[in-house]
């Protein structure tokens, strides 16, 4: 599975990947979800816009199937019924705001999948001037995995950014997500950056969660030097 917000997009405690026309390009806080991401034969599956006016619960199930699935990767994750609504109010505000759309795979009159795609997304100053593309959900759902459903929901969202001159296609992966890590990396995309996270709250490796605990970790790495990194906003997730 895959996804990406953007809360402005939100990406997850991820790699990031991008790819396709020409370079590298920046900044987003989403996180990119995926649950199918192989390579079977395409079944009879149509791909459609989404229809506000009829879809809203299928593509509900459908994020709270991907939810569910992250969050056993990551359990800190909201629960998937909490999310839901919240979560799709964001997804909408991000396709009106980015030239975005969602794109359904439906077989047999039943969605069995979605990917949204925001064709036109600014990057932060430095890292570049023109939009990018950026791919801020993908799933597919487990009784129809495995026969290139995910692979033609992407070859529609991509198309869909280079109608709108996109020149760059960025996605948010969670670490632990390996067959979607290797699916994007199948499909063109390669590591960009990485997003790490550090629970203030929580034990540490140098016992109890407490201030002079977790400042400990940092007494213990003098051997390990940074050249500096700038933080931008788009190395982010949830």
């Amino acid at each position: 599975m895959t996804r990406n917000g953007h809360s402005s997009l939100r990406v997850s405690g991820a790699c990031y990947a991008v790819i396709v026309s020409k370079n590298r390009t920046g900044p987003l806080r989403g996180i990119e979800r995926t649950l199918d991401l192989s390579y079977g034969l395409s079944p009879m599956v149509l791909i459609r816009q989404y229809d506000p006016t009829a879809d809203y619960s299928a593509l509900r199930a459908c994020f709270v199937e991907l939810q569910t699935w992250e969050q056993s990767l990551e359990p800190g994750l909201p629960a998937p019924e909490e999310a839901a609504d919240p979560y799709l109010t964001e997804v909408f505000r991000n396709c009106a705001e980015n030239s975005g759309r969602i794109f359904l795979a439906e077989a047999d009159g039943a969605v069995v999948g979605f990917i949204c795609v925001l064709a036109k997304v600014p990057p932060s100053a430095d890292d570049g001037i023109a939009p990018y593309a950026y791919i801020s959900d993908l799933v597919v759902r487990a009784a129809h995995r495995g026969r290139g459903v995910g692979r033609e929901l992407m070859m529609r969202a991509e198309s869909f950014a280079r109608e709108f001159g996109a020149k760059q296609l960025k996605v948010g992966v969670l670490v632990r997500n390996e067959a979607t890590h290797a699916f994007y990396h199948a499909g063109g995309f390669r590591d960009y950056t990485v997003q790490l996270v550090k629970l203030l709250d929580a034990e540490t490796s140098c016992g109890a969660g407490t201030p002079s605990a977790s400042l400990a970790n940092w007494r213990d790495c003098e051997h390990v030097e940074s050249g500096g990194d700038r933080g931008s906003t788009e190395k982010s997730k949830d």
